[in-house]
């Protein structure tokens, strides 16, 4: 998309096209998580997470990119609901 002139019809089908690659990704994302975090709790008895200062590691420019892709606060959110949903 940096070579095309803005609002032009390349670079909407390119936006178009980017869009959809990143709405790929994140529903494999969204699956992977949502099948290791089922797979955990059914197995599970106990469930123990180790509190990591994440806003600290967004400072950091070589891990912020990274952090924001892979979302870790979304994974514990669904931990801690199907835990609660399962008891």
């Amino acid at each position: 998309m940096s070579h095309t002139r803005k609002n032009s019809n390349r670079y909407q089908k390119a936006k178009k096209l980017y869009q959809k690659w990143m709405k790929k990704l994140v529903n494999k994302r969204n699956d992977y998580y949502n099948k290791i975090t089922t797979y955990i709790v059914q197995n599970s008895s106990f469930i123990a997470v180790q509190n990591e200062n994440i806003i600290a590691w967004k400072k950091n420019k070589h891990l912020s990119h990274n952090l924001q892709l892979n979302a870790p606060r979304t994974f514990m959110d669904k931990i801690e609901y199907k835990c609660k949903w399962n008891n």
